[in-house]
């Protein structure tokens, strides 16, 4: 991956000379796609994802009131929903994915 990035990094640099120069401002939009893959490729790095990977796309709420959000449960292998537990992130915090968050998974 590091290859990629280094690539992507160095076409960032030249549509940011484009934009010095004075070129088309469409190259902006360009730029932001660029720097996103390079902000993605980088998280999969650090999470070392360079497995198979697949992603799931969080749906839009069925139900739209101001309560309602996503939670990621772990169920402890039971279908007793008293047993279950909302998972937390390494600070102790509960995940609550945004509707169109994007959840890659490592196969």
């Amino acid at each position: 991956m590091h290859f990629t990035i280094s690539k992507l990094e160095q076409i960032r640099e030249d549509l940011l000379s484009e934009l010095k120069g004075g070129a088309d401002r469409s190259l902006i939009r360009r730029k932001l796609e660029i720097e996103n893959a390079i902000k993605i490729l980088t998280a999969c790095m650090e999470f070392k994802t360079a497995g198979k990977i697949t992603t799931t796309k969080i749906p839009d709420p069925q139900n739209y009131t101001p309560s309602s959000e996503f939670r990621l449960i772990e169920d402890q292998e039971t279908d007793s929903r008293d047993n279950w537990i909302e998972v937390v992130d390494e600070l102790g915090e509960e995940i609550r994915p945004l509707p169109r968050s994007v959840i890659i998974s490592v196969r």
